[in-house]
C-alpha cells in the first residue's frame, strides 16, 4: 500500500489540479463538515500542501461514519473490498454493495468529483480501507 501511495502521489503532484470554484460554482457546506473535521475517526491526513491532500480512509466493520463532505475532486484507491452503504445529505440510502465482494485483483482507483454531504456505512465483517488523493489548486 505504501509503495502504491508513493507512486501515485508522485504522479498526482505533477498533475494539473483544479479548485473548488472550477468544479462547483457555490459550495454550500462550511469547513466544519469537511471530512477531516466532521469524520475524524474515518479520515486521517497523511499529507497536505497547497496542491494536494492525501487521506487515509478507514471505516470499521459495522460502523457508519458521520455525515461529511469532500470539497475537491479526488482519486480514491481502495485496498479492501468491504461492502458499503452510501447515504445522501438527507440520510437516505442511495447505494448498497451487492452480497459478493470484488476479489483483490479487481480493486483499483476511481475518479471522484467533489462530494456534498454524505455518509458511508461499512456493512461487512472487514473494514473498508482506501487512500483518497484530493486535488487542490496551487497558490
Amino acid at each position: 500500500m505504501r509503495i502504491l501511495l508513493a507512486l501515485f502521489a508522485g504522479v498526482i503532484l505533477g498533475a494539473t489540479v483544479v479548485t473548488l470554484a472550477d468544479s462547483t460554482p457555490e459550495w454550500p457546506w462550511g469547513p466544519e463538515l469537511d471530512a477531516v473535521a466532521a469524520a475524524p475517526e474515518s479520515h486521517r491526513v497523511l499529507l497536505e500542501n497547497d496542491q494536494v491532500r492525501v487521506l487515509e480512509v478507514v471505516i470499521r466493520a459495522g460502523e457508519k461514519e458521520p455525515a461529511h463532505t469532500h470539497p475537491w475532486p479526488s482519486v480514491m484507491i481502495s485496498d479492501s473490498a468491504a461492502r458499503l452503504r452510501y447515504y445522501n445529505a438527507e440520510d437516505k440510502l442511495v447505494f448498497e454493495h451487492p452480497e459478493d465482494r470484488k476479489p483483490p485483483s479487481e480493486l483499483g482507483a476511481d475518479w471522484m468529483k467533489p462530494e456534498g454531504l454524505h455518509a458511508v456505512e461499512c456493512i461487512d465483517e472487514v473494514p473498508f480501507r482506501a487512500i483518497r488523493v484530493e486535488l487542490k489548486r496551487a497558490k
